[in-house]
């Protein structure tokens, strides 16, 4: 690929506008929505969700906007220009999903219901924790196939 192909700047783009944050929303979220749908314990009893339920989601995505602005598309631009490799990602994937997993599984816990942090956080780390390490070595394949 030429350096001058526009295709070069729609990858760099991409990746840096979709991952790795709102590729692991997008992954996590779909877990979710399947997981509701085959475990539903009454598949006719369907109901709507409240106005509670929509105003969460646009938080939510204010929230994965956030981070994906103060930490995601910094961090992929800092590893691109040290040109680190395969290990360079995995490393900063797996200490950004421990530590974004932490955090999440911190501000959700509910210990009213006895919810512990050693409870909350694998189910945390397995619906966001997982994509994001899977988005940051997607960024990492995207990268290599633009070189």
């Amino acid at each position: 690929m030429s350096p001058r192909s526009p295709i070069r700047y729609v990858i760099r783009a991409t990746r840096l506008l979709l991952l790795p944050f709102p590729a692991a929303y997008f992954l996590g979220a779909s877990v979710l929505v399947i997981t509701d749908h085959v475990m539903r314990p009454d598949r006719n009893r369907v109901e709507s969700g409240d106005a509670g339920e929509c105003i969460g989601g646009i938080l939510l995505l204010l929230v994965v906007a956030k981070f994906q602005i103060f930490l995601g598309a910094p961090s992929l631009l800092i590893l691109d220009a040290k040109a680190c490799g395969l290990r360079g990602y995995s490393i900063t994937a797996f200490v950004t999903a421990i530590v974004v997993s932490f955090a999440f599984s911190m501000m959700l816990r509910s210990t009213e219901l006895g919810e512990t942090l050693g409870w909350m956080f694998p189910r945390v780390f397995a619906i966001l924790g997982v994509p994001l390490v899977l988005s940051y070595l997607l960024a990492f394949g995207l990268r290599r196939n633009v070189q």
